[in-house]
């Protein structure tokens, strides 16, 4: 077992101090790294109403620029304004989208809480070591979920702008001038088919693009890997939407491919990926058909041999296709999914508030137990845990 969770779980005679109720903590807000993720964490909305409760917030300048936050409108909320990233990371509580470098955990103190995404940009195996060394705590936003939810609440939350950004973005690729679209619409016109869209997955954002599809005119058949999840997806759309739905069968998919003109990729209710589209399946797709894989980084469901997709230029082109794979695709409306992230972000440290601790936190409240990914430096959970290489240790196993 590993060393650090052997030192946790051996009894030891002291006495159990317990952390003040509703703490009021030093929260920063650092800039990103480049073009990483253009949202934020905590919008200057939330910001306000952190400071009334008692909070302190360091805000880094130009820390929101990118999500259309004036550095005006944190500084009347209510922030400190410092100028680098040092000071922005010398705080109890670092809200980012992104973990922190190597560099950047240097600025942290022993035993601060990182409140982040996990799952669309890793980091390197030494800068996750190091804040295991410094006994970090680390709550992943994109796991904060109850233990009795299939979806977590990121996801239920974001789903419908990414399933909106999914559509628009392939209506703009599908319209676009030159060589690599194909002039169409979206939808359909008077004597003109309409185009067809190919849904996989069964999650919000999957149920998202299904209506806003339907909505356009379009022709859409959705694919997943059970018959429930596909009835309940159906059953959300309601009876007056009808969309063609089958359980994924390599062979019925191949074929549905031969006519559509987009294939928007999205995981299940509960998360899974139950499906891999190999580069010769995407060989039955018409020239210039639009590809939008919205399934996580670090599986996703679509082979391709590059990924050229940036913030400012979303799509590639690969083998006659064009093709869009973000590590978000929300990251295209930076202001309005910062808006959502903030909600859940400032919930989550009003938990901690409240409670203390983060230690007392996951005890009461199951959203922080199932989104802590790391407590005082032990991973907590299994997928990073796996992704890193370290040791896993149950959350419940450290809670006392």
């Amino acid at each position: 077992m590993d060393a650090a969770i052997d030192e946790r779980l051996t009894p030891c005679l002291e006495l159990i101090q317990t952390e003040a109720k509703n703490k009021k903590f030093r929260i920063g807000i650092p800039s990103g790294i480049g073009e990483e993720d253009a949202r934020i964490a905590l919008t200057p909305q939330a910001v306000e109403a952190l400071v009334v409760q008692g909070h302190t917030i360091v805000y880094e300048k130009s820390a929101g620029k990118d999500a259309r936050f004036a550095d005006e409108q944190y500084a009347k909320s209510g922030a400190q304004m410092v100028e680098t990233h040092k000071e922005a990371f010398m705080c109890d509580i670092i809200v980012r989208l992104t973990l922190p470098t190597t560099e950047e955990i240097e600025f942290m103190p022993n035993g601060a809480t990182m409140i982040c995404c996990l799952k669309n940009i890793r980091r390197n195996a030494e800068a996750y070591s190091l804040l295991a060394k410094k006994r970090i705590n680390i709550i992943g936003i994109d796991y904060l979920k109850q233990a009795s939810d299939d979806e977590t609440l990121l996801g239920s939350c974001l789903g419908e702008v990414k399933g909106q950004l999914a559509i628009t973005t392939a209506a703009h690729l599908l319209e676009s001038d030159g060589e690599e679209s194909k002039g169409v619409i979206i939808g359909g016109a008077t004597g003109v088919p309409p185009t067809e869209i190919i849904i996989l997955g069964s999650d919000t954002t999957a149920f998202s693009v299904a209506r806003v599809a339907l909505a356009f005119g379009s022709v859409v058949k959705i694919f997943d890997s059970t018959h429930v999840r596909l009835k309940k997806l159906q059953d959300r759309l309601g009876c007056n939407n009808h969309v063609f739905t089958s359980i994924f069968h390599p062979q019925a998919f191949d074929k549905s491919l031969l006519s559509a003109d987009v294939l928007i990729a999205s995981e299940s209710a509960n998360g899974d990926i139950d499906y891999h589209v190999s580069k010769e399946s995407l060989s039955h797709l018409k020239k210039n058909a639009v590809v939008i894989d919205l399934t996580p980084s670090h599986k996703s469901a679509i082979e391709t041999t590059q990924n050229k997709s940036t913030i400012k230029e979303p799509a590639y082109n690969e083998d006659g296709h064009i093709f869009v794979k973000l590590p978000d695709i929300s990251m295209l409306a930076a202001h309005t999914a910062s808006i959502i992230i903030s909600d859940i972000v400032t919930a989550s440290i009003n938990s901690i508030s409240r409670s203390g601790h983060i230690s007392e936190a996951t005890i009461v409240d199951d959203y922080i137990c199932q989104g802590t990914a790391m407590l005082a430096g032990i991973t907590t959970n299994k997928e990073v845990a796996e992704w890193y290489g370290v040791e896993y240790c149950d959350i419940r196993l450290l809670r006392f």
